[in-house]
């Protein structure tokens, strides 16, 4: 059960930190376009705002998630020794 269990967790661990990836290149990308439109821009995390802090948020989960996982692999990799 722990292996089947880490894999799940991979799996939505890469899938939060890909989802915070994507968010944030798209934020910045609209940001940057922002930018080239207005005399005086605000800053991006202002701009952005919530998606910023939902991508950075989503991306660190991800990270935590994803390494948890790697803690039930080596578990499960000790308890069929």
């Amino acid at each position: 059960m722990p292996a089947n269990g880490g894999a799940i967790k991979l799996g939505a661990g890469v899938a939060a930190l890909a989802f915070g990836a994507v968010t944030y290149s798209m934020l910045n990308k609209d940001y940057k376009d922002y930018k080239k439109r207005i005399d005086n821009p605000e800053g991006l995390t202002s701009y952005a705002k919530p998606g910023i802090y939902i991508s950075v948020g989503a991306a660190a989960v991800g990270i935590g998630v994803s390494l948890t996982s790697l803690f039930d692999f080596k578990r499960a990799k000790q308890l069929s020794k």
